[in-house]
């Protein structure tokens, strides 16, 4: 049922929908509840889209946990519930973790004196808990809903009609689909749709390498540049030291052009000097007698 002046749905959502106008997927649904103390009243009963039904808990270190069951990305959350105690200073806090053993080691996404019906967010988690920072005064918890809006690890999209793509690791951008955290090994662009094995060959790797420029550098232009070239010299180098080994590309360092080789006597004056110059800083004497010794038969050849 909604008011009819406002359209805010006021006793609660149908089935995987949240918001005050129920238009949010909601991830809580099908989420795993758990609460210490054990409570006087089940724990799904905050999962259930009745904010009129509550689950309850009383006694000292409260808190309130819901298992993902897998990584998910946040972007807001609404809470329906309060916390009856006498003692003051009472702060709410809210956990995003990746563990369930210890969700205070990680991310705090809400810290207040008041427990505010929405929070907007963006997290990557499992693990949401809500845990009351006085642990050892007696209090009274009720929780009557929470909706979590994101979305299953495999869709995206405003009500998550939409696939993530196949080769993505982990859940893609809720807005765009991208595979923001990487694809699967062989795969790459934003949505992880480009096999590398045939789209990038040893002159786009080359290119990519070499002519770049940084700030339009992107991992996922991988094998899309153009293999056109007027160098002579680079397209000699593409087609000599390039080579695909393996399943990998192997590239060879450019070395300088070849060259006459340096007369003998002009690489042993060179070793000579260096020898004269170790002797004049050197401080054991029998090596100086035998560098001595050197730098004198040097010196005496014609």
């Amino acid at each position: 049922m909604c008011d009819h002046n406002t359209a805010i749905c006021t006793y609660g959502c149908k089935e995987k929908r949240t918001g005050i106008y129920c238009n949010n997927y909601n991830i809580a649904t099908d989420a795993l509840v758990s609460q210490n103390p054990i409570g006087t009243k089940p724990t799904n009963l905050a999962i259930d889209g009745d904010k009129s039904t509550c689950s309850k808990t009383k006694g000292t270190d409260v808190w309130f946990q819901f298992d993902m069951t897998e990584i998910r990305i946040v972007t807001e959350f609404y809470i329906t519930g309060k916390v009856n105690t006498t003692t003051n200073g009472l702060v709410h806090k809210i956990y995003a973790s990746n563990s369930s053993a210890e969700p205070e080691k990680g991310t705090v996404l809400y810290q207040g004196k008041l427990l505010p019906q929405n929070i907007k967010t963006y997290a990557v988690l499992r693990y949401l808990t809500y845990i009351p920072a006085i642990k050892t005064a007696s209090l009274e918890l009720e929780m009557c809903d929470i909706g979590i809006v994101g979305c299953p690890s495999t869709q995206y999209g405003p009500l998550c009609e939409l696939r993530c793509p196949a080769k993505c690791l982990g859940p893609c951008d809720l807005d765009t689909g991208r595979c923001i955290f990487g694809c699967l090994n062989g795969w790459i662009g934003e949505k992880c749709d480009q096999d590398m094995n045939r789209k990038l060959g040893a002159v786009g790797m080359f290119n990519i390498l070499t002519n770049h420029k940084p700030e339009e550098f992107k991992v996922e232009s991988l094998g899309e540049v153009g293999t056109e070239h007027d160098d002579e010299n680079t397209c000699m180098y593409q087609k000599t030291s390039v080579e695909f080994d393996e399943n990998r590309y192997v590239e060879k360092l450019p070395w300088k052009h070849d060259h006459e080789t340096l007369p003998i006597d002009v690489i042993t004056k060179q070793r000579t000097d260096n020898v004269r110059e170790f002797h004049k800083k050197g401080k054991d004497n029998k090596m100086n007698i035998r560098v001595g010794d050197i730098v004198q038969v040097n010196d005496e050849k014609p």
